[in-house]
């Protein structure tokens, strides 16, 4: 897999093929891939990134905690992802938006202040 682009929709993924995504990538559009918590460690640092959509995944709130660290985000998608509570939405404070879907109020207490 060679990508070179800034704005990358790859919903047919592997976790494995994660580790191709160029680390300058602005936005990425995951939906609906089969993607896991090991897939998003799997990741490079993604110094530019400003737009993830990795709703409807395999994702849990594990992978939260590594993408809190790409400290350029400021849009995130995580509808349908599961989770046992233990979100880590405090470190994202670059957020100007934030879409749920529908599990908006199970996060409400969990947002830093947008």
């Amino acid at each position: 897999m060679n990508i070179e682009t800034d704005i990358l929709d790859v919903t047919n993924i592997s976790d494995e093929q994660l580790k191709s995504i160029p680390a300058s990538v602005v936005s990425l559009n995951l939906e609906g891939s089969e993607i896991t918590d090991k897939g998003i460690s799997n990741l490079p640092f993604l110094h530019c990134i400003k737009s993830l959509n990795v709703s409807n995944t395999l994702i849990t709130e594990k992978s939260l905690k590594v993408i809190a660290t790409f400290t350029t985000l400021e849009k995130l998608w995580i509808s349908n992802i599961k989770s046992n509570d233990d979100y880590s939405l405090d470190t994202l404070i670059n957020l100007n938006f934030l879409d749920f879907g529908d599990h908006d109020s199970d996060f409400v207490e969990y947002l830093p202040r947008l």
